[in-house]
């Protein structure tokens, strides 16, 4: 691209959206590393990432009203979880009251 200026503008917008919005967070990170040598690969991308965002601008994250709001986190570590090259695996989960959030 010959004048990154619109795209670096609509990243930087993006990297701010990343506060309500973690869905979008990895694919971001992606297309920031590209700042240097943008293509249209990346323009494409980040137009991707905007029809999503449209797309889902009225789904939210809905609660009950019945439920505690009371925050709870699991997390596993597996050490051992592949046998051939022992990676080191952890997973997680975090609720809020009876909803799962991340």
């Amino acid at each position: 691209m010959s004048d990154p200026t619109l795209y670096l503008t609509i990243a930087g917008s993006l990297i701010y959206l990343i506060i309500t919005r973690l869905d979008i967070a990895y694919i971001i990170h992606v297309v920031i590393q590209f700042v240097a040598s943008l293509t249209t690969v990346h323009w494409t991308t980040v137009l991707c990432i905007l029809r999503y965002l449209q797309g889902t601008v009225f789904q939210s994250f809905l609660l009950s009203s019945t439920s505690f709001l009371k925050l709870r986190a699991y997390y596993n570590a597996d050490h051992d979880n592949d046998p051939i090259d022992h990676k080191y695996v952890t997973n997680f989960c975090i609720f809020l009251g009876d909803s799962l959030i991340s």
